[in-house]
């Protein structure tokens, strides 16, 4: 469960929602601040739509939209979006064991 939720399901996601996602939105047409800015709110609302069943999750919409900025601050680096999100997933594991 631990490699699935750490490891595997970051890379995949990463690779959808900012490497596919972005690589479209982020052509040299909308370059341009504002288009990355909406860019970044759809990515993170469509991030978090897939992460809730029935209820809406503020933190799944913070989450998107904070690897959607380190995606564009990092300078499209997959990478370093993929080391966030595993330490994130990492540190939500981790702290649903010690309850």
């Amino acid at each position: 469960m631990i490699v699935l939720v750490v490891i595997f399901s970051p890379i995949c996601e990463e690779l959808i929602f900012r490497g596919i996602f972005f690589s479209y939105a982020s052509t040299n047409q909308y370059n341009h601040r504002n288009y990355q800015m909406i860019a970044v709110v759809i990515n993170s609302l469509i991030f978090a739509s897939v992460h809730v069943d029935a209820n809406w999750e503020p933190y799944y919409t913070l989450m998107g939209s904070i690897l959607g900025i380190t995606y564009l601050l990092a300078k499209r680096d997959i990478r370093m979006n993929i080391l966030v999100h595993m330490g994130t997933n990492l540190a939500v594991f981790a702290l649903a064991a010690m309850s």
